[in-house]
């Protein structure tokens, strides 16, 4: 009788994250800085030249950059991926989101999937009347939250995935502290009532914490401590007011917290390997967005 052959062990994938973590901690133990790519002394104002080509180049972020005044008219030419690719991605939100583009297209197969870029500038996907930042009246915001809101159902995407920056200076009210969580918190469960049931999954990434601007900290007289930040003492309550809001709109909402990508026991670099995680305080940077693509395939694997 033959012997069956013994079975092969299954080869286990290293978790992207524990190796992401470990990075990051080998960035917060760093005495010097490596050479970063790109460097952050070559950063135009604002980083722009460190910010994602799909935001600079393409003009996909409406508002700011953009090829058409009007941010609705500006998403006809932001579709990546192949016209016939049979499975539709749509990212919406504001800059942050549009931040995290690069990785997304690292990691979707462009035959396979089409991503619609839904973004305007300081316009937060969540239901709450907003200025322009500096505080100028934005009319156009709540026209693209509602065409966008009845787009995305018309389209049904697979997957819509939605990130933004809570920014309470924008609010119309002026409200502030709790008066403002309680707008944030019925603007976002608002919004998620409206998507509910017009994607096959929603994502949500929580925005990234707020860094130094690389191009002012990260200088040959400084050290990588100089452009640690910690996390703010409110950052866990903000984020479980916005993760419990969009439960409460849409129950089926997929909430990724995306603070382990960034820090370590509250504590972030500006840097992972040798790569600049942002272009500026708030933003990613091109390479930054980049170096998160193996977590973000953790995160959509279940939609391929």
């Amino acid at each position: 009788a033959s012997v069956p052959a013994p079975e092969r062990p299954a080869v286990s994938r290293p978790d992207p994250l524990a190796l992401h973590t470990s990075a990051l901690q080998q960035a917060l133990d760093s005495t010097q800085w490596p050479v970063l790519s790109p460097d952050p002394s070559t950063f135009t104002e604002g980083g722009r030249n460190a910010k994602p080509a799909e935001w600079i180049v393409d003009g996909c972020l409406g508002g700011n950059e953009a090829r058409e005044e009007d941010p609705v008219a500006n998403t006809g030419h932001c579709v990546y991926g192949e016209p016939d690719a049979p499975r539709d991605l749509v990212l919406y939100g504001d800059s942050v989101a549009m931040a995290y583009l690069p990785a997304l297209r690292a990691v979707l197969d462009p035959e396979e999937w089409r991503i619609h870029v839904y973004t305007a500038a300081g316009c937060a996907p969540a239901d709450v009347p907003q200025n322009r930042i500096g505080g100028a009246p934005y009319p156009e915001c709540p026209a693209f939250r509602d065409w966008a809101v009845g787009r995305i159902g018309q389209l049904a995407p697979d997957v819509l995935l939605m990130a933004s920056f809570r920014y309470d200076p924008a609010l119309a009210s002026g409200a502030t502290s709790e008066a403002a969580d309680a707008e944030w918190r019925e603007g976002t469960r608002r919004i998620h009532g409206e998507l509910a049931g017009s994607a096959g999954r929603t994502l949500v990434l929580s925005a990234p914490p707020e860094a130094k601007d690389p191009a002012q900290c990260a200088t040959r007289f400084s050290t990588p401590a100089d452009c640690e930040t910690r996390l703010a003492g409110n950052h866990g309550l903000r984020l479980d007011l916005e993760s419990a809001a969009a439960a409460e709109g849409n129950p089926d909402v997929e909430w990724v917290d995306t603070t382990p990508w960034f820090c370590v026991q509250e504590r972030c670099p500006a840097f992972v390997g040798n790569t600049p995680l942002y272009a500026d305080a708030y933003h990613l940077s091109a390479a930054g967005s980049l170096a998160l693509a193996p977590l973000l395939t953790g995160v959509l694997e279940n939609a391929g």
